[in-house]
């Protein structure tokens, strides 16, 4: 099975169509958070994303949209919002957890270590488990360019215990396309480019 990840186009309408174009070869497409910059342009970008890919399409919120404006476009375009929730598709569980700690940007949707924590949960003891995420674990691809490390604890404690087959994120841009692992985990900071993924 093919699935194709991206995150954080940010109102980028040009991205959308280089995504859109990728997603193609897919089967499942996930959405790691941040269509939009605070709110604005979601309903347009996710009306654009909905028109050009006709595949199961999977997302969380990120930090600039809240969980009800993702629940939103959901009901409006047919999409699965895997926010505190997760699906069953062929042999594989997705789960997904959105949001982005607390700091200085006030965006929509900032939450705390506890938060996650209560979010994931719901997770443990799954197997052949995805992970979506819009936030990093922490000490993985969520190293800014002013060296600030800005991922989570309690992800990186869930992924360490529970060793998801992938954890799928976004947020840092600086690290958009980067990889590392976590034991058997593989993190992928999807970027607005996207990743083509084999499962």
């Amino acid at each position: 099975m093919k699935l194709f990840a991206f995150s954080d186009v940010h109102c980028d309408f040009q991205a959308v169509e280089r995504l859109i174009e990728r997603a193609r070869e897919c089967e499942i497409v996930v959405c790691c958070g941040d269509l939009s910059r605070f709110g604005e342009c979601l309903d347009e970008i996710a009306e654009k994303l909905a028109k050009g890919i006709k595949k199961k399409f999977l997302i969380v919120p990120g930090n600039n949209e809240t969980p009800e404006d993702i629940e939103r476009v959901c009901e409006k375009f047919g999409w699965i919002n895997l926010h505190c929730k997760k699906v069953k598709i062929n042999s594989f569980w997705f789960a997904g957890c959105g949001g982005g700690l607390e700091g200085g940007f006030a965006t929509p949707f900032e939450v705390d270590e506890n938060y996650f924590k209560k979010c994931l949960e719901g997770f443990r003891g799954v197997e052949n488990l995805i992970l979506i995420t819009h936030t990093p674990p922490i000490n993985t691809v969520d190293k800014t360019l002013l060296g600030s490390r800005i991922g989570s604890k309690a992800i990186r404690k869930f992924v360490e215990e529970e060793q998801p087959l992938l954890c799928l994120c976004g947020h840092v841009h600086e690290r958009a396309g980067d990889e590392e692992r976590i034991g058997k985990t593989r993190i992928i900071n999807v970027g607005k480019e996207g990743k083509l993924i084999f499962l």
